[in-house]
């Protein structure tokens, strides 16, 4: 954190060095959320563009953050629903009700898996086909939360939800996880 709020304030302040590691330290993460998101390379691609751009250009009206990632990932987020929002002409739509509209669709693929598991390619099926009964929200939370390493409060803060909603929906996709794997695979998969 301490590292985050240096580099953060030399950016601020007009350093491209600092900017320039920031965007080495983020860009793959970055990245792989925002196709997750719109399962688009290329529109993962431009959104992140213009979140490094907006970023360097606005430098000295942002506020100060005490963690970056969270909040790239949250101007990441924001930018994208904006861009589907045009590309989709939705006018006046709730957020929440938006992102389950648009279909979001977050899917493991098999790399995914096979960093963070690495068993057989039937226990990589089976795991798949568990994580993609979960709803587009669970599987955006859960993303975030074991690959990406967030807590709740940043969660909640990229998702705009509350941070008990947060917990719910974790604890529900869980649940869900855990019903579909069995209590066994489901610990194995989690503590790996």
């Amino acid at each position: 954190m301490e590292q985050d709020q240096i580099l953060w304030g030399k950016f601020k302040h007009g350093n491209s060095d600092a900017f320039y590691e920031i965007y080495d330290l983020h860009y793959t993460s970055l990245f792989y959320y925002a196709n997750r998101i719109c399962s688009d390379e290329e529109l993962a691609r431009d959104c992140i563009h213009d979140l490094f751009l907006e970023l360097w250009e606005s430098r000295e009206k942002i506020t100060f953050v005490t963690s970056i990632k969270p909040y790239l990932f949250k101007f990441l987020r924001n930018i994208i629903i904006d861009k589907i929002n045009k590309k989709k002409k939705l006018v006046n739509a709730i957020e929440t009700s938006f992102t389950e509209n648009l279909g979001i669709n977050i899917t493991l693929s098999q790399e995914d898996l096979i960093i963070k598991n690495d068993e057989t390619s039937y226990n990589i099926q089976h795991l798949t086909e568990a994580f993609n009964i979960l709803s587009s929200r669970q599987k955006e939370i859960v993303y975030l939360r074991f690959y990406n390493n967030l807590n709740y409060e940043e969660i909640a803060d990229i998702t705009n939800l509350k941070y008990q909603s947060v917990r719910n929906l974790v604890s529900k996709a869980l649940q869900k996880l855990r019903e579909v794997l069995g209590t066994l695979a489901f610990v194995i998969f989690f503590l790996s």
